[in-house]
């Protein structure tokens, strides 16, 4: 890791789970399972996306990228160029694509604004 690139960041950290949670529950919601994304498991064995899942699929891009084998030991330069590859494959493949969250959506939705807007409508 050079001087200029640091480990990544505990908000980057939150928004790499937040963004994984978020995908799976946008390729559950568009009916594809792992099974028909990722060719490797067995044709009769279906599984449910989950934030763990799509973390497995993160490591083993940053695994091949920068032989890095834990997102904790991803710099804050390398966590966004994995993101990218990832988005835009899990997009081509399945059309369900989710923004990477900002610092300031992660406060706001935990500042429970979400629920007051939600509430009201």
């Amino acid at each position: 890791m050079s001087n200029e690139e640091k480990q990544r960041t505990l908000p980057q950290n939150n928004s790499l789970h937040k963004y994984l949670t978020e995908l799976s529950i946008g390729l559950n919601d568009a009916g594809f399972s792992q099974l028909a994304v990722m060719r490797e498991f067995k044709s009769d064995f279906n599984l449910p996306w989950t934030m763990n899942s799509l973390k497995e699929v993160f490591r083993e891009i940053g695994l091949i990228m920068f032989d890095k084998k834990s997102t904790a030991d991803l710099t804050t330069i390398e966590l966004q160029e994995i993101y990218r590859v990832f988005s835009l494959r899990f997009g081509e493949i399945s059309g369900v694509s989710v923004e990477w969250p900002s610092e300031e959506r992660i406060q706001y939705e935990k500042d429970g604004y979400h629920k007051v807007i939600n509430e009201k409508i």
